[in-house]
């Protein structure tokens, strides 16, 4: 804040002195909420350094404090929720009229944030159309679709977090290397065995950095599997950034260094056209272009896991959390 000399004349003292008996002092605690907003608004849109190759993507989730750039609002996208409410600003006394326009703001939004937020407007897996949609409200494994893999490590139900509703599954990896934990389907084979829209919402903790993120360590978190040689396509993350690959006899891959966000729940969407061998892959409704390929070797594939299959050394336990899974023929989007 820059101190400004008191160069006011005489009579404009005078002037506000009367104003503050008229009741001016209303107007000024008025505005003082309204730019402590704005400074709590653009704090919270302080991105990260931005990523590689990701076209279109929306500055931080904040105010004017969000970097622009390219992918600036992915590499580390600004938590909203820290912004303060005016309510809770030191000094308010005028906060209806801000809490009334937040609250027009965020019924008219339809982009959806990556956390709890946009979780509350989906409307869950009842009724849905999808070929599979999983939301883990019953609380209970549906052992008919999902077939758990727990090689060092274990899947489990439970209400620590959700990106919607009360429960998620929760992947717990022991430390040491080649590890897959996670929840199997074929529920959607062979109907999608030459192409397929996979969606989750996944939450990785901050203090996973140093084990999942960094060193020549590869994670898959959506992966699909087929029977025939090199039937195997993945996306999840090596090396300090998120990766796509296909197992082939030159284990084919693409990869940026651009990190999803820790901390809060973030929607990770992959697109494989395995007729073609044609891949995307889209964070919070955004496509990472990066990632983009077309042309590998085609195959089909009869399974599909969401969880952690890795290579590599990991010094020390890992959790992550799942929630709000989908499988389809077309583009799912984080919204539904």
């Amino acid at each position: 804040m820059r101190h400004h000399k008191d160069s006011c004349a005489p009579g404009l003292r005078a002037v506000l002195v009367l104003c503050a008996a008229l009741g001016c002092a209303k107007g000024a605690a008025s505005g003082a909420v309204t730019a402590a907003t704005g400074s709590a608004g653009g704090g919270a849109g302080a991105g990260g350094p931005g990523g590689e190759g990701v076209a279109g993507a929306p500055a931080g989730a904040g105010g004017a404090g969000a970097p622009a750039g390219a992918d600036a609002g992915l590499d580390r996208p600004g938590i909203a929720d820290d912004a303060r409410a005016p309510s809770e600003v030191a000094g308010a006394t005028d906060t209806g009229a801000a809490r009334d326009e937040a609250a027009r703001d965020d019924a008219a939004s339809d982009t959806p944030s990556g956390g709890g937020a946009d979780g509350a407007r989906r409307a869950g897996c009842v009724g849905s159309a999808f070929a599979l949609c999983e939301d883990f409200e019953s609380g209970a494994l549906d052992t008919k679709v999902w077939k758990l893999t727990q090689n060092k490590g274990t899947v489990t139900l439970d209400a620590t977090r959700a990106a919607s509703g009360k429960y998620s599954a929760h992947v717990h990896v022991e430390p040491g290397s080649d590890t897959t934990v996670g929840l199997v389907e074929s529920k959607t084979f062979p109907t999608l065995k030459t192409g397929l829209h996979a969606r989750a919402f996944i939450y990785i903790p901050g203090a996973m950095t140093t084990s999942l993120f960094t060193g020549d360590r590869h994670s898959r978190l959506i992966y699909a599997q087929g029977a025939t040689p090199y039937g195997e396509y993945a996306l999840g993350i090596w090396n300090g950034g998120l990766i796509q690959n296909h197992y082939s006899k030159t284990d084919d891959s693409q990869d940026t260094k651009m990190l999803p966000p820790f901390d809060q729940w973030f929607c990770l969407e992959y697109e494989l056209d395995a007729a073609a061998g044609n891949v995307r892959a889209y964070l919070n409704d955004v496509e990472i272009t990066a990632l983009r390929h077309d042309g590998w070797p085609a195959t089909n594939v009869d399974t599909l896991m969401f969880g952690v299959d890795r290579f590599g050394s990991f010094p020390v336990a890992e959790d992550l959390w799942f929630d709000d899974l989908v499988v389809d023929a077309a583009r799912i989007g984080c919204a539904r």
